[in-house]
């Protein structure tokens, strides 16, 4: 399964530590109407905007638990599974974010 990051998952950030070992997939970015908003955290919000670029990582069920615990996923973020672009060739690819 695909989980794309948009905050501090992504490479050289401060969480990335918990993906690190996931084969990184590539660039990707959302439609215009799945905004990124960064107020104190990074939240990703379904409305229109510019959209946002993030990265693509292929992850184990393992990797995804413990994504949801940092996150305090459902009760603090949730997880969603969204279509995001490939970056390079601009295919959607379906993603947990």
């Amino acid at each position: 399964m695909l989980l794309y990051t948009y905050g501090t998952l992504k490479a050289g950030r401060s969480n990335h530590e918990l993906i690190k070992h996931c084969k990184y997939r590539g660039d990707a970015f959302t439609d215009k109407n799945t905004t990124l908003i960064v107020s104190g955290l990074p939240s990703l919000v379904e409305r229109p905007g510019p959209g946002s670029k993030g990265e693509l990582y292929e992850i184990d069920a393992e990797t995804l638990r413990a994504v949801d615990r940092l996150e305090g996923s459902p009760n603090f973020y949730y997880r969603k599974l969204i279509t995001v672009y490939d970056f390079e060739s601009g295919a959607p690819v379906e993603a947990y974010t």
